[in-house]
């Protein structure tokens, strides 16, 4: 299923494809300087070709990112545009696994509405069975729901269908988020820094981290990755 979608094109303006490409490997440096690129570079795609609807979902998960993220200032502005986005993204094109799982995780993650998100999370992995993201970001709805064994298994999935995932940071993290939802956490401790290790800029990632130490009672590391937090931001 994979090999069929990539012999079809989501777009035929090579140059809208180009931009997503590039604006995917800046994105995660997590910087204000590479995200705006990002930003622009999916802005591009869109106007090269509008009907593009991953585009729409990249340019969705910027700002789904950036707010998880605490680039604060852009916070309002980046809600309302990741949820816009991501639902064009899904008019455009609702059987595209990948674009679902997107608008999905929006709907978990800045809308609060777990249900809707779960319903398409389902249906993105009907579409397709190997979709990684699709199992990765279902599993982060779980853990917000309280259902950390299942989120782990949703992860597992994920990391069988692309162990050498460039994301797997934020795979880790979600196994850290449902290791602390379950009450594990020295496990959620283990993941958190593997996730960190990967992507030592992932704020998400290093706000988990304090919340696994200081649950597990060791204040003093909790202190510790807080106070390189704030000097790192």
């Amino acid at each position: 299923a994979e090999f069929a979608r990539v012999r079809d094109r989501p777009t035929e303006s090579f140059g809208a494809y180009e931009c997503v490409l590039r604006g995917v490997s800046v994105q995660y440096n997590l910087n204000d300087a590479d995200m705006q690129t990002a930003q622009d570079l999916f802005r591009r795609a869109i106007e090269l070709d509008p009907q593009y609807a991953q585009a729409h979902a990249h340019l969705a998960w910027l700002h789904n990112l950036r707010f998880g993220e605490g680039f604060g200032r852009y916070a309002a502005e980046d809600r309302q545009r990741a949820d816009q986005l991501s639902q064009r993204a899904v008019q455009l094109d609702s059987r595209d696994a990948w674009v679902l799982s997107v608008a999905a995780h929006i709907q978990s993650f800045l809308c609060k509405r777990f249900s809707a998100a779960q319903e398409m999370f389902e249906q993105a992995l009907q579409l397709n069975p190997s979709c990684s993201n699709a199992w990765a970001l279902s599993g982060t709805t779980l853990a917000y729901q309280g259902r950390g064994d299942e989120a782990l298994a949703r992860v597992r999935n994920a990391l069988r269908l692309s162990p050498f995932d460039p994301n797997s940071f934020w795979y880790f993290t979600t196994n850290g988020i449902a290791c602390i939802v379950e009450g594990r956490h020295d496990e959620a401790i283990s993941w958190l820094g593997r996730a960190l290790r990967l992507n030592p800029r992932y704020h998400a990632g290093t706000r988990m981290l304090v919340v696994a130490h200081a649950l597990s009672g060791d204040i003093d590391s909790a202190s510790r990755v807080g106070r390189d937090f704030l000097a790192l931001e």
